[in-house]
């Protein structure tokens, strides 16, 4: 888990950290992602988007799930839960709820409510910033009004705060004078294993919250995700362009579809319709078009995503720079002037940083209008529309606790019972002329 503060958006380092530390998911929080909004990344995400008050500019507060690309296992997000400062999901038979509570828009009486409304058995992990300082339970030095019922809540539930079992005494927030513990992992020990907290303290990834990783081993077995149908494929398909490739394109295709034109006029003379010689037909027409691809325009290699398209050497540099002086400050002794400056020349890398990024990203910008001036009307037309259709298509996808296959055969099912209808229509009804109209000047069909 990890409070980002904001991420502008981009959270290349944060991934990369992930990639590095083995973490399969992780939950940031105060993303400040807006509903027509996303990461720019290729983990898969999910979002319970930030709040808009008024006619403000940016979100606050907001939570998002990443979970690494290749991770072989199911989350389902849980939208029976539904709160502003809580993102549920399920993983097999645990369930998690990823939390953020402000700690001055939130008032008291909502932290109570939320808390004790949160589905909770043996088989649940509630974790995240509660903001929340518990003095000598986890070996904070600081306290505050939100402990009294958040030990309560410990009390009538009984998990384990794996932050006081496994890392007492250790922050996971950090400011330049003081330091608190106000991330926390909560869960009940039954269902687990192997547990293990760290926290980064010596990365500072320009937030002020440490990135705190929870590995356990799981005692109830969790389904792996199925094996993909098939890999998808990819064809050069911009040759068709090219007049040559395309004739021979065609070429390749008839000569495979002339077998299948003669299959399908015989189907035609039939009386009843025969289902698999229908479906072998159609497995042959796109064996036929595939075959044809291969052998004019061949197969092409999908490129891995790759979102950081304003990153460079020095923007790299920079971020190493920044990381060296605060692991420098983190190890000088307090109330030396080391220590200061080791502050200064970390806030002014992290300065120097944010503001190259920035540089980059207008440059790019500055590179994408120019691009669009000088192109002819149809390619500027189509980017503006393909632009306008990614702000206003909702993105919607069907998910199923127990994993793809099983959303896909409830959409089967959904659309048999939808569109499927209640007559075998495997025979065709006899053909009659239509009859003229009666008196009444109403048409009908015999039989």
């Amino acid at each position: 888990m990890f409070n980002a503060g904001g991420i502008k958006r981009s959270p290349d380092e944060l991934t990369k950290h992930c990639k590095k530390h083995r973490i399969d998911f992780i939950l940031v929080t105060e993303i400040y992602l807006k509903e027509d909004q996303k990461l720019y990344t290729d983990w898969i995400q999910h979002h319970n988007f930030a709040k808009v008050p008024g006619e403000a500019r940016r979100g606050f507060g907001g939570i998002s799930l990443l979970i690494r690309p290749d991770f072989p296992y199911h989350i389902h997000p849980e939208l029976l839960h539904r709160s502003d400062f809580v993102l549920s999901f399920t993983l097999g038979p645990y369930k998690f709820h990823g939390v953020y509570f402000p700690p001055h828009t939130m008032s008291h009486a909502e932290f109570v409510n939320t808390l004790n409304t949160l589905p909770m058995d043996d088989h649940t992990f509630v974790f995240g910033d509660f903001n929340t300082r518990l003095g000598t339970i986890t070996g904070d030095h600081r306290r505050n009004p939100r402990a009294g019922a958040f030990t309560q809540w410990i009390t009538r539930h009984r998990p384990t705060n794996w932050n006081a079992q496994l890392a007492y005494g250790q922050s996971t927030y950090r400011q330049k004078d003081w330091h608190s513990i106000i991330d926390y992992v909560v869960s009940s020990s039954r269902n687990v294993s192997g547990t293990a907290l760290e926290i980064f303290d010596q990365v500072s990834l320009s937030s002020d919250h440490h990135v705190c990783r929870f590995r356990f081993t799981a005692r109830t077995p969790k389904p792996l995700l199925d094996p993909a149908n098939a890999i998808r494929q990819h064809w050069k398909l911009q040759r068709l362009e090219e007049r040559e490739v395309k004739e021979l394109y065609i070429t390749q295709f008839e000569s495979h579809a002339t077998e299948i034109i003669t299959e399908v006029e015989e189907l035609k003379t039939q009386e009843r319709v025969d289902t698999q010689a229908l479906e072998l037909i159609g497995t042959k027409i796109e064996e036929s078009i595939h075959l044809a691809l291969d052998n004019s325009v061949t197969r092409g290699e999908l490129r891995p995503k790759h979102w950081r398209w304003f990153w460079t050497e020095e923007i790299q540099g920079l971020a190493d720079r920044r990381e060296h002086h605060y692991r420098r400050w983190r190890n000088s002794r307090r109330g030396t002037l080391t220590r200061a400056a080791a502050w200064r020349d970390y806030e002014q890398a992290r300065e120097d940083l944010k503001r190259l990024i920035q540089q980059e990203r207008n440059r790019h910008w500055r590179q994408y209008c120019t691009r669009m001036a000088t192109a002819d009307n149809s390619e500027t037309n189509s980017t503006i529309k393909r632009i306008k259709m990614n702000k206003t298509r909702k993105q919607c996808t069907l998910s199923h606790p127990q994993g793809p296959r099983q959303a896909a055969e409830m959409m089967v099912n959904h659309l048999v019972n939808v569109f499927g209808g209640e007559q075998d229509h495997t025979s065709r009804p006899p053909r009659h002329p239509r009859a003229p109209p009666d008196d009444g000047g109403v048409g009908y069909v015999n039989g």
